[in-house]
């Protein structure tokens, strides 16, 4: 937790990251890791006007994901010799996510795995870790 001022108004900064690898293991942002179902869409990320969202194949590995309508394909990103992606969204409120997306290339195609980070700004005394400052913003991932 970082405190900052911006404008007139004392605001504090909360941040954590997501990570997304092989067929896929989740470690989400509150620390918690699963594994996700093969041939399965699954919400990494929601808040209100945004969702970050995976579809596995059925070897269980992410073949495509939608950022916030922005759907982007494994097979296609990675053919096109694309080895890393960066998406990013703002919201109004100062808060962003950042989502770093790597090509693998393996025996039944490409995938992607992903590192994802998460800040968000709320004004002083509203939040004192990550999750109170989610749970201020109505974030859910």
């Amino acid at each position: 937790l970082r405190s900052r001022a911006l404008s007139s108004t004392a605001q504090c900064e909360c941040s954590a990251s997501c990570l997304v690898k092989g067929d896929p293991h989740v470690t989400d942002f509150y620390g918690k890791e699963e594994t996700i179902q093969n041939g399965r869409t699954f919400v990494l990320y929601s808040e209100a006007s945004f969702t970050l969202t995976i579809v596995t194949s059925h070897d269980g590995r992410v073949e495509s994901l939608d950022f916030n309508g922005a759907t982007h394909q494994a097979a296609e990103t990675c053919k096109s010799k694309k080895t890393e992606l960066s998406l990013d969204y703002t919201w109004a409120d100062g808060d962003k996510i950042v989502a770093s997306v790597r090509c693998q290339e393996h025996s039944s195609g490409f995938s992607f795995e992903l590192d994802i980070s998460k800040s968000d700004v709320v004004p002083d005394g509203q939040a004192d870790n990550f999750r109170s400052a989610e749970a201020t913003n109505g974030g859910a991932g």
